[in-house]
């Protein structure tokens, strides 16, 4: 089922906040775990509760699903 793959995340800068409770991506956002993906200009990712907030040229695959 994929679990055992790790997420990557490539984009042109990144920036953690709160001792890393809180990432920001920001220029070419791509999250990658396995064949699935979440794309945007910019994302933020809050550790506690595992959200994600995208925005800009938003672009999701997740199983069949695919979100523009």
């Amino acid at each position: 089922d994929g679990g055992d793959i790790a997420w990557q995340l490539t984009a042109d800068k990144v920036t953690s906040h709160n001792e890393s409770k809180v990432v920001e991506a920001e220029g070419h956002v791509v999250l990658r775990h396995g064949s699935e993906y979440l794309k945007a200009d910019y994302a933020r990712y809050y550790s506690s509760t595992n959200w994600i907030y995208l925005k800009g040229n938003v672009d999701v695959l997740m199983g069949k699903d695919n979100v523009l």
